[in-house]
Order: C-alpha cells, then sequence, then structure tokens
C-alpha cells in the first residue's frame, strides 16, 4: 500500500515547536489549502508533524501565512477530549517541507512590471562558448557513458 501526501498551502499560525523527552524535536504545524471541484473552490485545514532538525528549522524560519509544499504520509492520530468522547484526527506526518517565497502583489501606486524591466540590466550571457557558437552541441555525445 502507498500512503503518501503532497498539499500546497499556507500556515494558519505559528508552528509550534516542542521537545520530547528523549530530546527529539517536533514542529507542529496547521496549514490551510483550497480544495477544487467543478462547483466551488473550500478552504481545508490540515495539521502536520514535521521531526527533528527539519522541525526545528520551520520554528525558526516559518511564520503565520508561510506558503509551504508539505510531503509525507497521512496518519490517525486518536484522542479522548475533555469531555470523554474519543476523537480521531488526520496528520501529515512530513518528510519534506519546502518553503515558497512571498512574492509582492502590483498595486496602483509601485511599478508597472514593465517600467521596472526596463530598468534592470540584461542579464549576462554565461554559457560558455566554443567555435561553432554559443549553443553548440558539438562534443557533448563524448562524454555519455552509453
Amino acid at each position: 500500500m502507498i500512503n503518501r501526501t503532497v498539499l500546497f498551502g499556507n500556515l494558519v499560525a505559528d508552528p509550534e515547536v516542542r521537545y520530547t523527552k528523549t530530546g527529539k524535536a517536533i514542529a507542529n504545524m496547521r496549514i490551510a489549502y483550497n480544495e477544487t471541484s467543478s462547483k466551488d473552490q473550500e478552504t481545508l485545514y490540515m495539521s502536520v508533524d514535521v521531526w527533528d532538525k527539519q522541525g526545528e528549522t520551520c520554528g525558526k524560519v516559518l511564520k503565520k501565512g508561510s506558503g509551504v509544499i508539505v510531503e509525507g504520509r497521512l496518519k490517525a492520530d486518536s484522542y479522548t477530549d475533555k469531555e470523554g468522547k474519543k476523537v480521531t484526527k488526520m496528520v501529515i506526518v512530513a518528510d519534506r517541507v519546502n518553503f515558497v517565497p512571498k512574492f509582492e502583489k502590483l498595486t496602483a501606486n509601485s511599478e508597472s512590471p514593465k517600467a521596472a524591466k526596463s530598468e534592470t540590466k540584461p542579464a549576462r550571457n554565461t554559457a560558455p562558448e566554443n567555435e561553432a557558437g554559443p549553443l553548440s552541441t558539438v562534443g557533448i555525445d563524448d562524454d555519455i557513458p552509453f
């Protein structure tokens, strides 16, 4: 059986980092993500557990609203609530958390992308040139082992 989950979403609160009795770090995070169907878009929430160094890093770097791509496995956590009812919730135990950078939105007061582009210097061509031209593939097949 394969148990693999990948979600892209935003943190709804700062990660909470705790330590076990043996000193292992665990970061608990909650992310909001959009589930789209043919008719509607619904925002859903998922708890995520991130262990060890990666969990500590999440606690230091991520804040409420940070975008993340979480890869891991689903796990059912069961506990008894204050009223004595058994509760089961699904949690992603993360193998990998990728941080997604925030992009500035353009507003009426900000520069247009066209104006900003005209002020930037063109990128230097860093590809090595040879006798056949800048994008030549001459001699590339010589190093392929098959």
